[in-house]
């Protein structure tokens, strides 16, 4: 508190102010803000200069949007490639088995045929669902 009530100007400081104002300067200083008001000319603002602002902004939205997405997309693995690694940990386990898969190409096992073989070995979809998934 006492460094408040200390003196911040150093000794032999002056002790008037350095600027000053000139002479008449507020005597008429109305009149003449009034008549450079009325000389002053609007400009007419465009369409595009009214809805600029806004198109930005949505603009940067869906930047945010779209970088967002691809780094998802990119660290999280795809639901077909999850459900892929699942399926490959239960398949393929016995000689009985690969007979079995053998008829059929690797890209012609549909859902239909999983979930036969799954019959076939005796689970259930749900069951491999809520086991493996």
């Amino acid at each position: 508190m006492s460094k408040m009530n200390e003196n911040i100007f150093p000794e032999g400081a002056p002790k008037r102010h350095p600027y000053k104002v000139p002479e008449g300067y507020f005597e008429d200083f109305q009149a003449k803000m009034s008549h450079m008001a009325r000389e002053q000319k609007t400009v007419p603002v465009s369409t595009w200069m009214r809805i600029k602002p806004y198109v930005a902004l949505a603009a940067s939205f869906l930047l945010l949007l779209g970088i967002g997405s691809f780094l998802l997309k990119s660290v999280t693995p795809a639901a077909e490639d999850n459900l892929l690694a699942a399926y490959e940990e239960v398949l393929p386990n016995s000689d009985e088995e690969l007979v079995w898969l053998s008829q059929y190409e690797e890209d012609d096992l549909s859902e239909e045929d999983i979930a036969e073989y799954l019959d076939y070995i005796g689970t259930s979809v749900e069951d491999f669902y809520t086991e493996w998934l």
